[in-house]
């Protein structure tokens, strides 16, 4: 039996995704990370290679979050709301918003420890595909999470993305530049298409009232 409760939190979940905007600004955000790979592998020097990746990489993370979340806000005031209405969404407690936090951490370091461990049993090549098989397991638990199935193949773009880099034997930082690229472009072309048949079948409340009137 479905818990309607539960049933309301993913409609409401399910709604933040409605007009592919997250998709639009998540996908420009892991672009850049793909293109930062791709500029420290044509840089010669490994001083600025360090610094590109050990100071630019959690500065682009961090602002491009801050960034794309204040793009998508403004984008739904201007598209989405004005067509659907706006959905505010319940904030969890304290006690749980840190123990989310605190298993997301304890599941991210688990995930760094094991390709560490297992980086020298699968040999680097294979490290991308392994990383492009958790990315697709995260992907496909935020389909179910969300009920939203058009996530599955973005998350088998980044598996795809992931055993091309490695059965080519892409060297790094090529190969991140490489998974990045394509996990990014399935994220906007997801959100690109989301939008246009949302656009498509919403109109908003001001044109619908000149209408009636």
């Amino acid at each position: 039996m479905n818990d309607p409760v539960q049933q309301m939190m993913k409609k409401t979940q399910r709604y933040w995704y409605v007009d592919g905007l997250a998709e639009i600004g998540a996908g420009a955000l892991i672009l850049l990370l793909g293109l930062l790979y791709l500029v420290v592998g044509w840089l010669p020097w490994q001083g600025v290679k360090a610094i590109l990746l050990g100071l630019g990489m959690p500065v682009l993370l961090l602002g491009g979050m801050v960034g794309v979340r204040a793009w998508v806000n403004r984008a739904k005031q201007r598209l989405t709301y004005p067509r659907t209405g706006y959905v505010e969404y319940r904030r969890p407690k304290t006690a749980r918003r840190w123990l989310v936090l605190l298993l997301s951490g304890v599941v991210s370091a688990t995930t760094i420890a094991l390709l560490i461990n297992f980086m020298p049993l699968l040999g680097e090549r294979f490290v991308m595909a392994l990383t492009g098989l958790l990315v697709f397991a995260g992907m496909s638990y935020l389909a179910y999470q969300v009920n939203l199935w058009r996530f599955l193949l973005v998350g088998a773009a980044a598996l795809a993305g992931g055993l091309l880099a490695s059965l080519l034997n892409i060297p790094d930082p090529f190969n991140s530049a490489l998974f990045f690229g394509v996990f990014g472009a399935a994220w906007l072309v997801s959100g690109g298409l989301t939008l246009r048949a949302y656009l498509a079948s919403s109109t908003p409340a001001e044109e619908d009232a000149d209408e009636e009137g």
